[in-house]
C-alpha cells in the first residue's frame, strides 16, 4: 500500500489518498481535505494551475494537524453521508447557522496548515499522481502565483520543477 511517508524529493505512482472531502470545485476538485490511506495523516489541498483543458491539476499539499480529517468529516455530515473516494459536499441554504459552524471549524483547522509541503500533478488528489517536495524556489513562486480559481495559472510553467 502506498504511503505518503514514501514521497522523497520526487515522486511518481498510485496516490495513498484515498478518501477526499471536496470543499471546491470546478469541473472536478479544487480544494479539500484528503487522508493518507496508509498511515492516516490528513493534508488540505489547493488547486494552483492546471492545463488547457482543464484535465491535469497541480494542487499545493499541506499536512494538517492529526484529527483534523475525522473532526471535519463528523461536522460536514449535516450534508448526507460521505460518499468516498471524492466527497462532494453541497451546502444547503436551509442549513445556514450549521455551515457557519462549519466555516469557522474549518477556518480554525486550515489556520494550522503548516506551510505547502508538496506540489502534486494529477487530475484530482486520487488516482496517479506526480509528487515533488516544496523547497524555497517553489514556497517562493507558489506565494506569487496565488490566484482565485476563476484566475488559475497555466501547468506548464510548474513543469520544471518535475522535470530536472
Amino acid at each position: 500500500m502506498t504511503c505518503c511517508s514514501h514521497f522523497q524529493a520526487s515522486w511518481d505512482g498510485d496516490s495513498p489518498f484515498l478518501e477526499n472531502i471536496v470543499l471546491g470545485y470546478y469541473d472536478s476538485p479544487t480544494s479539500g481535505i484528503v487522508r493518507c490511506n496508509a498511515c492516516g495523516r490528513d493534508y488540505k489541498y489547493d488547486l494552483l494551475a492546471w492545463d488547457s483543458t482543464q484535465d491535469s491539476r497541480l494542487f499545493a499539499l499541506s499536512q494538517l494537524p492529526s484529527g483534523s480529517f475525522d473532526k471535519l468529516e463528523k461536522l460536514l455530515t449535516i450534508a448526507g453521508p460521505p460518499r468516498y473516494p471524492d466527497w462532494v459536499v453541497l451546502r444547503s441554504e436551509a442549513l445556514d447557522e450549521q455551515w457557519q459552524q462549519i466555516d469557522r471549524a474549518l477556518a480554525e483547522i486550515t489556520q494550522k496548515t503548516t506551510k505547502v509541503e508538496y506540489l502534486v500533478i494529477g487530475t484530482m488528489p486520487t488516482g496517479v499522481i506526480r509528487v515533488r517536495r516544496v523547497d524555497d524556489a517553489i514556497e517562493q513562486e507558489i506565494m506569487q502565483r496565488a490566484l482565485p480559481v476563476d484566475q488559475i495559472g497555466n501547468i506548464d510553467e510548474w513543469y520544471k520543477y518535475f522535470n530536472p
